[in-house]
């Protein structure tokens, strides 16, 4: 799902006649947008490199190639916003009696689509991210808290106190 304004990849198709010609596109495309990601927002602040070519078959129109760019999430552990470097593969075919306006066809959602399909479910800043503190909230890579966490499993936590009776058996 986009907010705010359109991406607007425009390609022209209709000089696309025979089967099997083909056209290459490669541009630099600049998105102010931002995108919605299972409850999260995904900020594009930069450029994406984009190299699509486009190939005529008998009944469709296949796009393959390569999205490049920097985009902004947020760390599931810390709740930091981080910059993420992806790289998306593009292969997609659209059906010709799909497409509406071969003179103008926008590729926005192809290029939306592969940026969400490589989104990491879990996205994390660094492998070595400690997280929150449970208890106060302390961002943990910024420095530790005084908080005392009891890392008791509460399925066991009955046993906790099995050796502290003074009866002998």
């Amino acid at each position: 799902m986009i907010l705010g304004r359109s991406i607007g990849l425009i390609v022209d198709l209709s000089n696309l006649i025979n089967t099997g010609s083909s056209k290459h596109l490669k541009e630099t495309i600049i998105i102010n947008d931002e995108l919605i990601n299972n409850n999260q927002i995904v900020s594009i602040p930069d450029k994406f490199n984009v190299d699509i070519t486009v190939y005529k078959t008998q009944d469709s129109f296949v796009f393959t190639g390569t999205s490049e760019g920097t985009i902004i999430l947020r760390c599931s552990r810390c709740l930091e916003e981080f910059n993420y470097n992806t790289k998306n593969k593009i292969n997609k075919e659209i059906l010709i009696k799909d497409i509406k306006d071969y003179l103008n066809f926008n590729l926005e959602k192809i290029f939306v689509e592969n940026i969400i399909l490589e989104l990491p479910l879990k996205p994390l800043c660094s492998e070595n991210c400690k997280g929150l503190c449970p208890i106060c909230g302390q961002n943990l890579n910024h420095g530790e808290c005084n908080c005392e966490i009891d890392t008791t499993d509460s399925r066991l936590a009955k046993l906790k106190n099995f050796f502290d009776n003074d009866e002998e058996v």
